[in-house]
Parts: C-alpha cells; structure tokens; sequence
C-alpha cells in the first residue's frame, strides 16, 4: 500500500519532505503560485489484518482541509 501511496503522490506532482517506512508515514509537499500544499499519509494495519487504513491529513496554506471532497483525485486511486 505504501507504494501506492507513493505512486499517487508523485503523480499529483507531490515530493516527498520526509518519510518513515518503519512507520508507514510519509509527508509531502507541494509548492504552486497560489500556497504551498503539506500533506501527511499514514497507513495502518486493522486489528483483522484483512483491511488497512490509509490516513490521509491535508493543509493548504494556512488552513487545514476538512472536506474530503476536496479530495477527490487522491482517493480515487484505491
């Protein structure tokens, strides 16, 4: 799953700012004229270990984005 994750950020033109594999985290960073986009990604293992849970935290300038329809290009890739 997190190469996945990795793939889909790289293709929303996405660079990695810092990682733990151990972990499964990785934040990201994307920089355009209008605000610099942070973006932290986390995937988990669910107690069945049949499911995974992919975390997914997102601010844009200042502000946090709470609506996941904004979205909607990320999760649409799993």
């Amino acid at each position: 799953m997190m190469q996945t994750v990795i793939s889909t950020m790289q293709d929303l033109d996405f660079v990695i700012d810092k990682a733990d594999f151990m972990l499964r985290l990785c934040y990201w960073l994307k920089v355009s004229w209008q605000a610099v986009v942070t973006m932290s990604v986390t995937v988990k293992d669910q107690r069945a270990r049949s499911k995974l849970l992919v975390r997914v935290n997102a601010q844009y300038g200042v502000s946090s984005v709470e609506d996941p329809a904004n979205l909607p290009r990320f999760f649409c890739c799993f």
